[in-house]
């Protein structure tokens, strides 16, 4: 009988090519499994919606005709983040209070990142396209997809 002096490093190679001689996994599953676990984005944490504008018409039993702008405002710990969406253009307005000295980025549904230049008040306005968005304060927040 032969006997194998295997480290660890041998041993977690040996087991990785036998599995993956035995079972491969589907590149879905691991294409879910990296996008689950996006490390560029794991300090980040999701902001919390406290007012939207369409829900509130929605509420009082209002349509949303004639609305020029829909406004959002959204928390996270001590950083509130206001946006406006006007109805009529391809504009997104914000602001962050108070003010992050950290990359700002509107992030469109099909991946697309568009950075953001806010002004010393945390101010911005930016073009976007059609369909929903996100804004991202990098290493701080993320809000929810919305949509005009």
């Amino acid at each position: 009988m032969t006997r194998y002096q295997l480290d660890d490093a041998g041993l977690q190679e040996l087991l990785a090519t036998t599995l993956a001689l035995v079972e491969a996994v589907p590149a879905d599953a691991l294409d879910a499994a990296y996008a689950a676990a996006d490390l560029r984005t794991l300090s980040e944490e999701l902001a919390t919606l406290v007012f939207d504008s369409g829900r509130e018409l929605e509420l009082a039993g209002m349509r949303g005709a004639g609305v020029e702008a829909r406004l959002l405002s959204f928390v996270h710990d001590d950083v509130t983040v206001d946006l406006q969406l006007p109805s009529d253009d391809h504009v997104l307005i914000g602001q962050f209070t108070p003010a992050v000295p950290a990359p700002v980025q509107v992030e469109t549904e099909d991946g697309t990142l568009i950075p953001v230049d806010p002004d010393e008040y945390g101010r911005f306005r930016v073009t976007v396209p059609d369909g929903a968005l996100r804004v991202r304060i990098v290493g701080v927040l993320v809000t929810p997809f919305v949509q005009r």
